[in-house]
């Protein structure tokens, strides 16, 4: 029987640290980007160098990325041979065999970019390298304000999510995420912006009585995944989350020489600091 593309690249992203004694393992991820983040977490929790892949080809020879392919080689991955991948909802949704027994490593937060987002490091981080700029604005009291907002939307949708009530989806959820912010929205620590995302949630209330939403019942099922008010933030989609941090941080340190993006925001991750993070260095010390 003729080998599927799937097949026989992952007999070669296997064969490769065999061949090549250099490499510890081969790493498919779903874009370059995503290297940062988890170079960073392999040589923490299991040094050594690994030879990456970004893209490879799909069954219909199309050179391809993202999460979907990186899914395709399950069932062919292997300690030689593994998966790294953002966890998107797959966590929330309890997908099943998504774990480091299945070669398959993933963030726990929406994405990588999330990570980077966490509150406590990047206030920290923006007090060494930018003082003048943490004494205007607090990540921590923005980021509190910014969970505070989504926290019961967020159950909403994902308690429509699962009851496959389609009124409510991610798409529709996503839209009422500012990406960006402009000069006027930093003072008082962002309050306008997490004021308008309130007020754009505020238009889908009628859905709560309409889906049978119970935000006592929907809080502790998924407090049981780990996911609270107070971390919501790291659940909710981390590109656009990422975005607007950056916008933030550029609008605050603009006049002071400093690239806010490389220099605060991607300058490092609060390692052993919330469940998170944790979880990731957990399942990478099962090989």
């Amino acid at each position: 029987m003729t080998q599927t593309y799937i097949e026989a690249q992952a007999e070669y992203f296997t064969n490769i640290p065999i061949l090549d004694r250099k490499y510890k393992s081969c790493v498919h991820l779903e874009d370059k980007e995503d290297k940062l983040f988890w170079d960073t977490l392999l040589q923490k929790y299991r040094k050594g160098n690994y030879y990456y892949i970004y893209h490879s080809k799909s069954d219909s020879g199309n050179e391809t990325s993202g999460c979907t392919q990186c899914m395709k080689y399950k069932g062919f991955l292997s300690e030689n041979f593994f998966i790294c991948i953002d966890s998107d909802l797959h966590h929330l949704r309890e997908e099943a065999d998504i774990d480091p027994k299945n070669y398959i490593h993933q963030t726990y937060t929406y994405s990588w970019e999330n990570h980077y987002c966490f509150a406590k490091r990047l206030q920290k981080t923006l007090s060494e390298k930018c003082p003048e700029a943490a004494t205007k604005f607090d990540f921590n009291v923005f980021l509190a304000r910014y969970s505070s907002a989504v926290y019961e939307p967020f159950l909403l949708f994902l308690s429509m999510d699962r009851k496959r009530i389609k009124r409510f989806n991610q798409k529709v959820f996503n839209k009422c995420l500012p990406k960006e912010c402009k000069s006027a929205d930093i003072p008082d620590n962002g309050v306008r912006l997490t004021d308008s995302m309130l007020a754009d949630f505020k238009r889908f209330d009628p859905l709560k009585s309409s889906s049978d939403f119970d935000f006592e019942f929907e809080k502790q099922y998924y407090e049981q995944l780990g996911l609270t008010e107070s971390n919501v933030y790291l659940h909710i989609k981390g590109h656009y989350l990422y975005n607007l941090i950056k916008h933030i941080g550029q609008q605050l340190c603009s006049s002071m020489r400093i690239n806010f993006e490389h220099e605060v925001l991607l300058d490092t991750i609060a390692l052993d600091e919330y469940w998170e993070i944790e979880h990731i260095g957990l399942d990478l010390g099962m090989f």
